[in-house]
């Protein structure tokens, strides 16, 4: 019985379709399916109930999660606990291209420093990195300051990112290089989903509620669908540094509100000396490369 397919039952058990999930553990829906049906082959027993239009705890599925409830502080408690004597770091991150340049500096970390093993999450669902901090799960975070609350989190400076509109090529505002927020009021707004909570608080900040017509998981999905006029869409300069961006116009918003790149360490997590050279090197590779954030 491996925590992993464990985890997944846990999630599903919990309301999530198999679909929101797989999402949240970035696995396919196929792939955490056949987890599901391994567990309940090797305890020898259903755990849901799948006759109808959403699947449901069976008896045995509800004995199960009651275990897992009460025995999942301990295991989170036993992981941290464990930490201090590992050579693992585990990093988490939204997908995005400034990742793929990070990805980078952890390989060249890990050539250097042989010893120190970087684990390095990827998953486009930012409640997985709440919930991986509060069971103690991931050592730092590779984030937006605003994925990042420092209540909760120790915050370390990478860069400044800013946010970009990106227009159809006909918008009367498509040579304008720098416009506000207010012109785009009467505009319909797409955005890519994992970006909808990062922005909401910007917002509102700004007395700028938007038009928000369509949202897409994938970027190139948000790209094509403002090429055909749709709509503008909204993104940091860091998620379109691998696209040629030939089909639609740019142009800066000027009040953006701050929101650096960061690495976020959850406050409960007591960072050793390899914690430590890890983000020092990054801080330090970031400051003297001004192409940190773009993917070459």
């Amino acid at each position: 019985m491996d925590i992993e397919s464990l985890k997944f039952f846990m999630t599903i058990a919990e309301g999530s379709t198999y679909h929101d999930a797989a999402d949240k553990h970035n696995i396919s829906a196929s792939s955490l399916s056949k987890a599901i049906r391994r567990l309940e082959n090797e305890l020898h027993v259903e755990l849901f109930d799948r006759s109808g239009r959403s699947v449901k705890l069976t008896p045995a599925g509800k004995s199960l999660y009651d275990s897992l409830q009460e025995l999942a502080p301990v295991y989170a408690q036993m992981m941290m606990n464990l930490r201090k004597y590992s050579n693992v770091i585990t990093c988490w991150a939204m997908p995005s291209a400034s990742v793929l340049r990070f990805q980078y500096l952890v390989e060249k970390f890990a050539k250097a420093h042989p010893h120190i093993h970087i684990d390095l999450v990827s998953s486009n669902n930012p409640s997985s990195l709440y919930e991986a901090a509060e069971k103690g799960n991931v050592d730092l975070a590779f984030v937006h300051q605003s994925f990042a609350d420092p209540t909760y989190y120790d915050i370390t400076f990478l860069r400044d990112d800013y946010l970009l509109a990106v227009l159809p090529p006909d918008h009367p505002l498509a040579d304008a290089g720098v416009i506000r927020f207010a012109d785009l009021r009467n505009d319909n707004i797409i955005l890519n989903k994992w970006k909808i909570e990062a922005l909401n608080g910007f917002f509102s900040s700004l007395d700028f509620t938007p038009n928000i017509a369509l949202t897409a998981s994938a970027r190139h999905s948000v790209l094509d669908n403002v090429a055909s006029g749709y709509g503008v869409a909204l993104f940091y300069s860091s998620d379109l540094s691998i696209f040629k961006l030939s089909d639609v116009a740019v142009c800066r918003i000027e009040d953006t509100p701050h929101n650096p790149h960061v690495i976020a360490s959850p406050k409960k997590v007591k960072l050793t000396d390899d914690h430590h050279q890890f983000i020092q090197y990054i801080v330090n590779h970031v400051a003297s490369d001004e192409n940190s954030f773009k993917y070459d």
